[in-house]
């Protein structure tokens, strides 16, 4: 089958690692600059908060591409970014502009979802040491945040902007064999419901 070069041909002649490492200056330049333009120059990313997904497969687009906002040491917020576009130029404003856009809000929700996320572990902590048995057992691995399309967070008020962000319960469950499993949960009295599910619903 015949046809024109495609747009993105060019990505898929380099190894998948240069591409992203070339389009990852790129953006954190890209990003860098956004936040100057909007008078946030305090709010600086550095390549290495940049990670990928898909890359196993031979794929190097930017829509794998996803920031880590660090909220605390070893508490990170993952967001990505949508767009349509198949110029390489293009995909990195779109990001670089919606990435931007989230930040500042990521910022000032810290101390919320610092909070947010140490009463969903409490919570997942109690519900879990209650429902464990001879049968079964559910163990807490790590309360983190499931990944956010930055445009989400594109909200006037901050608390509104971090509604958005919900926890994700990471266990390891001990049935006949044990497994690795998770729990999205919007709310601490929501958990252990979630979690009963994951017992339930093998």
């Amino acid at each position: 089958m015949g046809g024109g070069k495609r747009e993105d041909d060019h990505l898929r002649t380099k190894t998948p690692h240069i591409a992203f490492a070339e389009q990852i200056t790129s953006l954190t330049e890209r990003v860098n600059h956004k936040l100057d333009e909007i008078g946030r120059p305090d709010l600086r990313i550095a390549p290495e908060r940049f990670g990928f997904e898909g890359l196993e497969d031979g794929e190097s687009e930017l829509q794998y591409i996803y920031l880590r906002f660090e909220v605390e040491a070893g508490l990170d917020v993952n967001m990505t970014a949508l767009t349509d576009s198949r110029s390489e130029v293009d995909w990195l404003a779109d990001y670089a502009r919606d990435i931007a856009g989230a930040l500042p809000k990521l910022d000032q929700a810290r101390k919320f979802l610092i909070r947010y996320q140490r009463s969903m572990r409490a919570a997942a902590k109690r519900a879990a040491k209650e429902m464990n048995t001879e049968a079964v057992r559910l163990d807490v691995v790590s309360v983190g945040f499931k990944p956010v399309y930055a445009f989400h967070l594109y909200r006037e008020d901050w608390r509104d902007a971090a509604s958005v962000v919900l926890a994700q319960v990471n266990v390891r469950k001990t049935k006949i064999v044990v497994e690795d499993d998770y729990a999205i949960v919007e709310e601490p009295d929501d958990v252990a419901d979630e979690l009963q599910n994951l017992i339930d619903y093998d």
